[in-house]
């Protein structure tokens, strides 16, 4: 009885630890296929170098740890590494870098 509180529920369960099997295999399934896309990603060595003036600190940053990072990346490493804010501004510098022509897909 000391592992339950006052809704009546184990207190993992209201905390939120467990979560349905289904959002868990949903969730990973994403984080799957959005660290799939970051590693697919590539420098295009063919970009037109005048461009490359147009990169501000976190461009630079994302670009250079794509560099050094060929393999295994995750977006959570990402943010951290490039001391980003959140997912939102990582997709946001990817797409600006792919629009500039300086990274692309080779999925």
């Amino acid at each position: 009885m000391a592992d339950k509180i006052s809704l009546g529920l184990p207190l993992a369960k209201q905390k939120g630890a467990n979560l349905p099997p289904s959002n868990l295999e949903s969730k990973s399934k994403m984080t799957y296929k959005l660290n799939t896309f970051l590693n697919s990603l590539e420098i295009d060595p063919n970009s037109e170098t005048e461009k490359h003036s147009l990169l501000d600190r976190d461009k630079c940053f994302t670009l250079a740890w794509l560099s050094f990072n060929p393999e295994k990346r995750t977006y959570k490493k990402l943010i951290e590494d490039c001391k980003l804010n959140s997912f939102e501004r990582c997709e946001e510098i990817i797409q600006e870098l792919i629009d500039l022509g300086i990274l692309r897909s080779v999925r």
